[in-house]
C-alpha cells in the first residue's frame, strides 16, 4: 500500500500558468529561450505576446509550464492584462545592468500585477547578471553616476513589494542560474519554498522530499539563513540571505 501511494505521488502532474513582464530589452525573452534549450542570440528580437510550453520534474511532481512571454512596450498596456487570465506565478524581470529598469518594478510592473492578480506570487528576477562587472556598462553608467543594479539592492525591492524569492540570472554565461530559476519558480507556485524560522532546510520545505534538479551549487546558494548569524555548514542549511519585512520572508539566490 505504501509503495502504491508512492507511485501514485510521482505520477501527480502540477499545472503552472508563468507570465513574464518587465521592461523591453531586460532580458526576458533570452531567459525563456535559455531554458527551452535554444541558443543564446546576441541579436535582440521585439517580443508581442509568445508562448511556450515545457514540463519538469521536482519533488515527485511532475510540473506542466505554460509560460507567456509579453511585451514591455507601453503600446501593449492595454492588452497585456489579457495575459494574466488564470495566472499562477509572475515572473517580473529587470536588467542589472540599467538601473531605471528596476524602478520601473515599482512605478510600473509591480502595480500592474497586483491590479490584475492580487493574490499570485511574484518572482522578482535580475536578469544580466554576468553586466554588472563589465567595464564598458560601467563606463556608460559612471557618466549619469550610476552604477549597475546590487544584489542587495534587487533584494531589497524584492522585500519591498513582498516577492516570494529574488533571483538572479545570466543567459549568455550561467544558463544554470536559468533552471534554477524556473525551479525556484515552480516550488512558489506550489506553495512549497517555506521560510524556516531564520533559515530553510530543503528537503523540509518540500515536505519531506528531495530535490533532484538542485545540484551542489545550489544548495550552497539557495539555504537560508539571516544575514547577523553564522554560517551553516552544508549541505542541510547552507549560505544564503533572509530579507525580512514586516513578518515576511524574501528568498534570495
Amino acid at each position: 500500500m505504501r509503495r502504491q501511494r508512492s507511485m501514485m505521488a510521482l505520477n501527480d502532474t502540477a499545472r503552472c500558468k508563468i507570465v513574464v513582464v518587465g521592461d523591453s530589452l531586460s532580458g526576458k525573452t533570452t531567459v525563456l529561450h535559455t531554458f527551452l534549450g535554444r541558443q543564446f542570440d546576441e541579436v535582440y528580437t521585439p517580443t508581442t505576446f509568445e508562448n511556450y510550453s515545457s514540463t519538469m520534474e521536482i519533488n515527485k511532481y511532475r510540473m506542466e509550464l505554460t509560460i507567456w512571454d509579453t511585451s514591455g512596450k507601453p503600446e501593449y498596456d492595454s492588452v497585456r492584462p489579457l495575459s494574466y487570465n488564470e495566472i499562477t506565478i509572475a515572473l517580473i524581470c529587470f536588467d542589472i545592468s540599467r538601473p531605471f529598469t528596476l524602478h520601473n518594478i515599482i512605478r510600473k510592473w509591480h502595480p500592474e500585477v497586483k491590479k490584475h492578480c492580487p493574490n499570485c506570487p511574484i518572482i522578482l528576477v535580475g536578469c544580466k547578471m554576468d553586466l554588472r562587472n563589465n567595464i564598458q556598462v560601467m563606463s556608460e553608467l559612471s557618466k549619469d553616476r550610476g552604477l549597475p543594479v546590487s544584489h542587495d539592492r534587487g533584494a531589497k525591492i524584492a522585500s519591498q513589494i513582498g516577492a516570494a524569492a529574488y533571483v538572479e540570472c545570466s543567459a549568455r554565461t550561467s544558463p544554470t542560474s536559468i533552471q534554477e530559476l524556473f525551479e525556484v519558480t515552480s516550488l512558489a507556485a506550489m506553495g512549497k519554498l517555506k521560510l524556516q524560522k531564520s533559515y530553510i532546510d530543503l528537503p523540509s520545505a518540500c515536505n519531506g522530499g528531495t530535490l533532484p534538479l538542485f545540484n551542489a551549487n545550489s544548495l550552497r546558494r539557495l539555504s537560508i539563513r539571516k544575514k547577523s548569524e553564522p554560517k551553516l555548514p552544508a549541505p542541510v542549511r547552507v549560505k544564503a540571505v533572509v530579507v525580512e519585512r514586516e513578518s515576511r520572508g524574501c528568498i534570495v539566490m
